[in-house]
């Protein structure tokens, strides 16, 4: 079974396949993930950007509320 969705605690580095993500960005990376426009390969979930409400942006979804 092929998953879907990507969790982790900040993004992902865009552009770089999912097995090849650096541990640091996951954790911290923030306006390169966010600024980016094009499609990620999995629905990310992700936190570390404190919002109102959880939001989704298409195949990006902040859950940090």
């Amino acid at each position: 079974m092929k998953l879907k969705r990507f969790f982790c605690h900040a993004g992902i580095w865009p552009g770089a396949a999912l097995v090849d993500q650096n541990e640091e960005d996951l954790l911290w990376i923030r306006e390169e993930f966010h600024t980016w426009s094009a499609p990620h390969p999995k629905l990310i979930l992700y936190g570390h950007t404190p919002i109102e409400f959880a939001t989704h942006y298409g195949k990006r979804i902040n859950l940090d509320t």
